[in-house]
C-alpha cells in the first residue's frame, strides 16, 4: 500500500484505545468514501503467509527447492519489497503436491477463512501445488475470492484480486498442467521399477502379512515371525474344523490376541488403522482377510490394488491383473490347507443383498465408544445397540439401547421443534433426515442427542 494510501486512511480512522478496533473519526464520518467498509476489511488482514513446501516423493531437487534455499529466496524477495511484512511462515516439509492435505496448508487457509491474511508468497507454481486442477482453482479462484493476493517468485506471477487483465491467466494454467505432468512421470518410472522387482517375487509393501517380517538384510524378503505365526495356522485349523470367521474373532479378544494392527503397533512399527475396532480388534473382516491371503502359502501376491497419482484412494484390480511368484518365501500354511479353506469359504451361505437402506443408517452412534448402531431384532421389536458391546461384549463398551419406535418419535419431535418443514405422511423419509443430520448419538440411558447440518 502506498504512503498516500496510509496517510489517507489514518485520516478516515482513529484507534480506540479501549478495544484496539478502527473507529470513523467525527470529523471525516461524512466524508467516508462508499469503499470504507472495503478498506476497513483489508486493514483487518495484517499479515502475508509465506508458503513453503519440499517432496521427495514428488522428485524435488533438494539443492535447489530444500526448505533453507526457499525461505532464503523468500525472505530476500521480502526485502525488496517491504509491503510484504509482516508474514507469518507455512512450511510442509516432506509433503506431496498432488494432494492438500497438508498440515501446514490446512492451517494457511484457516487463516484465510478468519480474515487474517492479505497475501500469499510462493517460490513457484509448483510449491502451491502439482495438481493441475486444484491449483488453477487456488490461483484464479479461491484467493482473489477471499481478497488474497498470490505472487510466485520464480514464475512472475503476481494476482491480486481486484486485477481485470487475465492475459497471463492462459500461461499459469499452463504452467500447472506441466507441474502437474512431472509427479505422473516420476510415478510411472518408480511403478516400472516396483513391477520389476514384483515380477521377481521381491517384496516391495511397507509392512509384511500378519505372521511375516521383513529380513533384517534384505527387506525385499519375508521371513516367519513365529508368534504371529501360530495364531494364523490356528484361524486355518479352527476355520477348517467348522468354527465361523466370527467366532473365531471372539475368541481370539476373549484371550487378549492382539489383530494384526495392535501387533504391528506393540512391536514399534509406525503402523496406523483408525478403523481398528475397542478391545483387542479382531473382527470378522480381519480373519476372512486372512483365510483369503495366498501369501500364507509361501507364493508371493502383488499389484492387488492401484492408485492414481493424485488420489489417495486404492482401487482394488481384478485377479487377472495380479503378480504372482510361486515360492519366494517359507510357507506358514500348506496350499492343500488353503484350498479346502477357501473351498468353505467360497460355498459359505451369504446373506442376500438388502436393497432396502434403513432410515438412520450411517447416523447412529455410540456416546461413551463412538462406535456405530447396529440393529437387532428381539421378540418382533427392534432396537439399535452398541456395535462395540455387540462384537466384543462388556470388555468394548456397555449393552445399552434404544428402541426403534422411541427413536423415530423424538427425531420427528426434534425435527418439528427446529421449524424443520415434514411430510405429511406419519413416517419420516431418509433423504429427509440425511439432508438435515449429521449424527445421532446414542446414550447409555437410551436419550438421543442429534447434531444438525450448517
Amino acid at each position: 500500500m502506498a504512503a498516500s494510501d496510509v496517510r489517507s486512511l489514518n485520516n478516515l480512522f482513529n484507534p480506540c484505545i479501549c478495544c484496539s478496533r478502527l473507529s470513523y473519526s467525527n470529523t471525516n464520518h461524512q466524508q467516508a468514501p462508499k469503499e470504507l467498509s472495503e478498506m476497513r476489511i483489508l486493514m483487518r488482514k495484517n499479515r502475508w503467509a509465506f508458503y513453503i513446501r519440499l517432496s521427495r516423493e514428488d522428485g524435488d531437487r533438494a539443492e535447489s527447492l530444500s526448505v533453507v534455499h526457499q525461505k532464503l529466496k523468500l525472505s530476500e524477495y521480502a526485502k525488496t519489497h517491504p509491503e510484504l511484512t509482516p508474514y507469518s511462515w507455512y512450511i510442509d516439509d516432506g509433503y506431496t503436491g498432488t494432494n492438500y492435505d497438508r498440515p501446514a496448508f490446512l492451517r494457511l487457509l484457516q487463516d484465510i477463512e478468519a480474515g487474517h491474511i492479505c497475501g500469499v508468497l510462493v517460490k513457484d507454481l509448483s510449491r502451491l501445488g502439482r495438481n493441475n486442477v486444484k491449483t488453477s482453482h487456488y490461483v484464479h479462484e479461491y484467493f482473489p475470492g477471499h481478497k488474497v493476493r498470490f505472487i510466485a517468485i520464480d514464475d512472475a506471477v503476481d494476482k491480486d484480486f481486484f486485477d481485470i487483465d487475465t492475459s497471463k491467466d492462459m500461461m499459469i494454467d499452463l504452467k500447472n498442467m506441466f507441474n502437474g505432468f512431472y509427479p505422473r512421470d516420476i510415478s510411472a518410472k518408480v511403478r516400472s521399477t516396483f513391477r520389476a522387482k514384483q515380477c521377481a517375487g521381491q517384496f516391495i509393501g511397507a509392512f509384511a502379512a500378519y505372521g511375516y517380517r521383513k529380513s533384517p538384510s534384505n527387506h525385499n524378503k519375508l521371513l516367519i515371525d513365529e508368534p504371529a505365526a501360530a495364531i494364523v495356522r490356528r484361524i486355518f485349523c479352527e476355520y477348517l474344523s467348522g468354527i465361523g470367521a466370527s467366532q473365531i474373532a471372539k475368541r481370539l479378544n476373549e484371550e487378549q490376541i492382539p489383530c494384526p494392527s495392535l501387533y504391528k503397533q506393540m512391536h514399534e512399527m509406525a503402523y496406523h488403522n483408525a478403523n481398528v475396532c475397542p478391545g483387542n480388534g479382531w473382527t470378522y473382516s480381519s480373519v476372512r482377510n486372512i483365510l483369503r491371503n495366498p501369501v500364507y502359502t509361501g507364493n508371493m501376491v502383488q499389484n492387488r490394488s492401484f492408485r492414481q497419482v493424485c488420489s489417495k484412494k486404492a482401487l482394488p484390480l481384478p485377479p487377472e491383473q495380479w503378480i504372482t511368484v510361486e515360492a519366494t518365501h517359507p510357507a506358514i500354511v500348506s496350499s492343500e490347507l488353503f484350498d479346502r479353506v477357501n473351498t468353505l469359504l467360497s460355498h459359505a451361505p451369504r446373506q442376500p443383498q438388502k436393497r432396502y437402506v434403513h432410515l438412520f443408517a450411517g447416523l447412529l452412534h455410540c456416546a461413551d465408544c463412538g462406535g456405530s448402531m447396529v440393529r437387532i431384532c428381539r421378540n418382533g421389536t427392534v432396537r439399535f445397540r452398541c456395535g462395540t458391546y455387540n462384537r466384543l461384549g462388556l470388555r468394548g463398551c456397555t449393552s445399552h439401547s434404544v428402541c426403534e419406535t422411541a427413536l423415530t418419535n423424538a427425531v420427528r419431535n426434534d425435527l418439528e421443534a427446529h421449524g424443520i418443514p415434514l411430510p405429511a405422511e406419519s413416517s419420516l423419509n431418509r433423504a429427509l433426515v440425511c439432508s438435515v443430520i449429521r449424527q445421532i448419538t446414542i446414550h447409555e440411558d437410551g436419550s438421543a442427542d442429534i447434531s444438525y447440518l450448517n
